[in-house]
């Protein structure tokens, strides 16, 4: 599920930045939906580097979110807790046509 999930990010990703680039996306849309994360690292010579920091960014963020309750929860809660923020992200929707 982690690469399928990679990939479909990855690929999204491609095709947002490709989508912004060619102006097909307003400002305005993008202000009201991209997450802040998307828009502050987005600037880089390439996509593929503007996905990895953006990547990187959100990877250390979930990290931290999760440091802060070690030795308060069990790695299952955590466990449990991710999978069920993942849910809520409706993430299954990703792999839709």
């Amino acid at each position: 599920m982690h690469k399928k999930l990679f990939e479909i990010g990855l690929h999204s990703g491609r095709k947002f930045l490709a989508a912004v680039e060619a102006k097909t996306i307003s400002p305005t849309d993008i202000q009201g939906t991209v997450p802040f994360i998307v828009v502050a690292t987005a600037q880089g010579p390439s996509h593929d580097f503007i996905l990895g920091r953006i990547w990187e960014t959100a990877s250390q963020d979930a990290y931290e979110k999760f440091k802060l309750k070690e030795g308060v929860m069990s790695k299952e809660e955590m466990k449990m807790i991710a999978q069920m923020e993942l849910r809520k992200a409706n993430a299954a929707l990703l792999a839709a046509p």
